[in-house]
């Protein structure tokens, strides 16, 4: 086995890692764990005795932690003679030479295809030097290699090849900057065909070797069939008897145990059993769900297979696991100390929900432990005489409580600290014409490229608009001059075809909850913008029960999906304090956990955003100040156009509350306005939404500011720097024309 130096040097390498100096106990190179221009990693080889370890020194402030992470490798690789894991302990799960049930590695077609996605197939020699490597760092014979991301195009691509007893085999992907749907199209668009030998999990992609997947067979007869369904997800059919039976590689596991430490490990699901085995675990899986595995699973079977062994079972991290969790331990719980050695329970976390997730990114260390209590489930509610309804429903009602010791505490998690919270909406309220879209879109564009300062920042996600003033084009433009990655921006459009067409129309809730929720999960959205949220309001929007009926199953789906939801409302017009002022009923203010109140100062210009409401910080009345700049992009038909920006986000000593009394101070906001008033604000409009009809401009200047649809033509006349001129609607085909009003290019 080589040194802990050798195999961070290996990890440095295969992630082409730049060295200014190397040799046998000492290097200098690019930190991966940061943009490093000018190497600044030091990498030392240190013996004390008969241990070694490595040390790690980043001259710009990078931790150890981050460093091991971003090379793939845990801290154990950083000590010769003592990689023991603290969850899940590193051991030498060699099979016995004299096996005859252990599966021999070889070079399967899933592994070959995801190796060639970058044009360069996986030579003999490169593949036989990666299969050292992973023996000498897993002590495992598992094929696990690095590779380019046919997405993101980085070599951050994680593959696992697993072989299946006796003779199948299917591979894990991973990418550690992409998602797995990503993933999973980017290797779709590269060969259409492996669409149907492909299915999606929480973080990589499963590839099946062909269209029939895999069959699982356990040693008593019963089969479990897994293979793709053609849509990225999975079909799993089972066949056999319905009695109790053996955990499946219960045949295979002893062949796997380590000399030193005897740990088997029990996990729900045959892939999960496989894909530890494969990154050198001893596992074995029981037949069936959280639902039947008491039924399905002989106790007696299971206690033969992990006699005196140390038992760690891999608990799925949602409900279900846990109750799969309860039977297990109520399987081998009183044999602790007798026919175990001993029981734990662990469970994943960080976005890491099974077994299958921690072989695929190598996050073994993403578990935690359960205690016995966490697994105790409530007990069942006591039998009613026949006829009689409990105490506790009336009328198909039923009032539960939950005591306090069982709710779990969490700390709130942020997309955009302290402004953005995640599981909750969040509220964009202004004038017309104030940058709340620009503000909204500088948010996403950010969102998209992970550099929110947030618990999301370094963390890319997918980001869905679902704007309806908006034409999609303009949207994306917008969006490209923020620096969005396009590719993790969707557009959300709904088709209606109830009455025998289709046709387009906007979101509609609560109606679409449903839908909407499945459309959000199925693309792995984590930030959804609604501009204008009354658009999506099936009622009246002054109407308190309308609007909490509307924004409350999308509170749900925020808190359900764990993302962040935003919406864009309007203010009403004239002065007054800023919080009052959002347009409809105060069931907006009411729902939301987050309200940001935008102003734009009509003398400088200046743009300013108060934290109006925070129900998850105590930094309510923060402010922020920004400016609007012009950002020239070139359109597909490669004419130049200018976008508005956000430029210089600082915290400001005003408030949106000043600002906006300070715009309306002297008089009725009815009133006629000075000519330049209106000029400005007109300029600034088409500056935040882009080509507009002029009935649309004339409606928002009066519920905004009063102001007439002559002052709005005479404005147009008097604007020179830039010029509003007026175009075609190319979407519209009506009768005659119908023009946009835009600022000049």
């Amino acid at each position: 086995m080589g040194t802990s130096y050798q195999t961070v040097i290996d990890a440095l390498e295969a992630r082409h890692c730049r060295f200014d100096r190397r040799t046998d106990t000492q290097a200098v190179c690019q930190c991966p764990a940061h943009e490093d221009n000018n190497p600044s990693l030091s990498v030392t080889y240190k013996r004390d005795g008969d241990k070694a370890k490595t040390l790690l020194n980043c001259f710009a402030g990078c931790t150890v932690d981050s460093i091991v992470a971003a090379l793939g490798l845990k801290e154990s690789d950083l000590f010769d003679h003592d990689r023991n894991d603290e969850t899940i302990p590193q051991h030498t799960a060699m099979p016995r030479e004299n096996s005859t049930h252990a599966p021999q590695w070889r070079r399967c077609d899933s592994y070959v295809f995801a190796g060639m996605i970058d044009n360069t197939p996986l030579t003999g020699t490169e593949y036989n030097r990666l299969c050292e490597q992973t023996q000498a760092a897993h002590g495992a014979r598992a094929n696990i290699a690095m590779g380019a991301c046919p997405n993101c195009k980085n070599r951050t691509l994680r593959l696992v090849c697993v072989a299946v007893p006796p003779s199948q085999y299917f591979t894990l992907a991973h990418c550690e900057h992409c998602s797995a749907r990503d993933l999973f199209e980017a290797f779709t668009t590269f060969d259409a065909s492996m669409k149907r030998r492909m299915s999606v999990s929480d973080t990589h992609v499963v590839i099946y070797e062909n269209d029939n997947g895999v069959r699982f067979a356990y040693p008593d007869g019963v089969t479990v069939c897994r293979k793709a369904d053609g849509k990225g997800g999975k079909r799993i059919r089972r066949q056999g008897d319905k009695g109790k039976h053996v955990p499946y590689l219960s045949d295979v596991v002893l062949d796997y145990l380590p000399a030193r430490d005897k740990t088997i490990y029990v996990v729900e699901g045959e892939k999960d059993a496989t894909a530890l085995l494969a990154a050198g675990y001893a596992a074995v899986s029981l037949l069936g769900g959280a639902a039947n595995v008491t039924a399905c699973n002989d106790p007696a079977a299971l206690l033969d297979t992990v006699r005196g062994c140390n038992v760690v079972c891999v608990v799925d991290d949602d409900r279900q696991g846990l109750a799969w969790a309860d039977a297990v331990h109520g399987m081998l719980a009183s044999h602790i100390g007798k026919d175990i050695i001993s029981l734990r329970f662990i469970q994943g976390r960080d976005g890491i929900h099974d077994a299958g997730d921690a072989a695929a990114t190598g996050r073994f260390d993403a578990f935690n432990g359960l205690k016995r209590s966490d697994l105790t489930q409530p007990e069942p509610e006591p039998q009613q005489e026949q006829g009689d309804a409990p105490a506790c429903v009336r009328n198909g009602r039923r009032i539960a409580l939950t005591a306090a010791s069982d709710v779990k505490v969490e700390r709130p998690v942020f997309l955009h600290s302290p402004l953005v919270p995640t599981k909750v909406l969040t509220l964009i309220a202004g004038r017309a014409g104030v940058s709340k879209s620009t503000l909204s879109i500088d948010i996403a564009a950010k969102a998209t490229n992970g550099t929110l300062e947030g618990d999301w920042q370094g963390r890319p996600v997918n980001v869905a608009f679902a704007a309806i003033e908006d034409d999609a084009g303009m949207q994306k433009a917008r969006l490209q001059a923020a620096g969005a990655n396009m590719r993790r921006v969707l557009f959300m459009t709904v088709d209606d075809t109830r009455n025998g067409s289709t046709i387009s129309t906007g979101l509609r809730l609560p109606d679409d909850a449903a839908i909407l929720s499945d459309t959000l999960r199925e693309h792995d959205v984590k930030l959804l913008v609604i501009d204008p949220i009354t658009s999506a309001i099936d009622g009246n929007t002054n109407d308190r029960d309308d609007v909490r009926d509307s924004l409350d199953p999308l509170a749900a789906i925020a808190q359900k999906l764990e993302i962040a939801i935003i919406g864009i409302a309007h203010f009403n017009k004239g002065g007054g304090y800023a919080s009052d002022k959002v347009s409809g009923s105060h069931a907006f203010r009411d729902v939301v956990r987050s309200m940001l109140l935008v102003a734009k100062d009509d003398e400088t210009g200046e743009c300013v955003v108060t934290l109006d409401k925070s129900s998850y910080t105590q930094q309510d009345g923060t402010s922020y100040r920004y400016e609007l700049q012009s950002r020239f992009i070139t359109d597909d038909d490669g004419k130049r156009m200018g976008v508005p920006i956000i430029a210089g986000f600082t915290s400001s000593n005003r408030n949106v509350h000043d600002v906006i009394n300070r715009n309306v101070a002297g008089g009725d906001t009815t009133a006629r306005a000075n000519d330049h008033e209106v000029e400005e604000w007109l300029t600034s409009y088409l500056a935040e939404n882009g080509p507009t009809t002029f009935k649309q401009i004339a409606d928002d200047a009066k519920d905004a500011e009063g102001y007439t649809s002559e002052q709005l033509r005479n404005a147009r006349k008097r604007a020179r720097d830039p010029q509003i001129v007026t175009m075609k609607d190319p979407d519209y085909t009506g009768r005659g024309q119908r023009r946009l009003w835009q600022l000049e290019t």
